[in-house]
């Protein structure tokens, strides 16, 4: 699956463009990334990074294997390779990031199914590996029997200029609910965030840049999937949490244009100084 059909990745992050009216946002993740802070992360990729090590000891000793530490003539350590000390370290960084690869994978392969239950296509073949969360899908499938309605759609909200792509929406039993997909460790409360975003968009942006409604949901869930099951998780998408989602996007606003014009030119002595900021600014701008 490619991403998203108007999404544009940046250096900081995915945008997206109108191709109708030229117009672009900012995503909600995107959003979310740069406002939330995340601490766990930092754990997270130092035990993902000392695991690898571990299980994969006899690849990172063949990588250092010919790297020795000798002095020079002061008596300092140099390290013989430094080429091959620059590779492991490399090959040691990447762990978090294929681990993460491996899980958008798994994302993609549920998101591509769900696709072709809408289109009514053939099911693409799964890779060997996730065969067990996709039979906890197909399990899902048969006990909520939910009734795809839309599936990765990018949804937008012209008035609070944001964007996004949710991953469905269903009727499940009498309701209409929109959904998220999850396949971490756990569900975290910040999806709530993400979902009440989605919920508030304005239209939905189809593939040839016309606009629909976005379709009202009852309420929001995750799909939480692993290899040992399935959960189907409410999460409350109230004012408050949106209110919360908008609180983010302002943070973003101030790193991404305010914070440039935050300082203005140095001061060289106290005659002339306009403390209002509003000339230094903008010469510094």
């Amino acid at each position: 699956m490619n991403g998203p059909k108007h999404a544009r990745s940046t250096t900081k992050g995915r945008t997206y463009q109108h191709p109708v009216t030229g117009e672009t946002a900012w995503s909600v993740t995107t959003i979310m990334d740069a406002a939330l802070p995340k601490p766990a992360l930092v754990g997270w990729a130092a035990r993902m990074v000392a695991e690898y090590a571990v299980a994969n000891h006899s690849r990172l000793e063949a990588l250092l294997q010919g790297v020795r530490l000798q002095k020079d003539g002061d008596a300092r350590l140099v390290v013989s390779d430094p080429s091959a000390v620059d590779a492991a370290v490399d090959w040691l960084k990447g762990a978090p990031y294929r681990d993460k690869q491996r899980k958008a994978d798994i994302g993609t392969a549920i998101h591509q199914r769900i696709e072709a239950r809408i289109l009514g296509t053939p099911m693409p073949e799964p890779p060997e590996e996730l065969a067990p969360r996709l039979a906890h899908f197909e399990a899902f499938e048969r006990a909520f029997r939910p009734e795809w309605l839309l599936s990765e759609a990018t949804v937008w909200n012209r008035t609070e200029a944001y964007a996004g792509t949710l991953d469905w929406i269903a009727r499940i039993g009498r309701h209409v609910v929109l959904g998220d997909t999850k396949s971490g460790k756990d569900v975290y409360p910040e999806v709530a965030i993400q979902l009440a975003a989605y919920q508030r968009a304005e239209f939905v942006l189809m593939p040839d840049g016309t606009e629909e409604p976005m379709p009202a949901t009852e309420g929001a869930c995750v799909l939480h999937l692993t290899d040992d099951g399935y959960r189907l998780v409410p999460v409350h998408v109230t004012e408050d949490t949106y209110r919360t989602f908008l609180h983010c996007r302002e943070m973003f606003r101030w790193a991404d244009e305010f914070s440039k014009r935050s300082l203005g030119l140095d001061l060289t002595g106290p005659d002339g100084v306009d403390w209002t900021f509003a000339q230094t600014i903008g010469r510094a701008a």
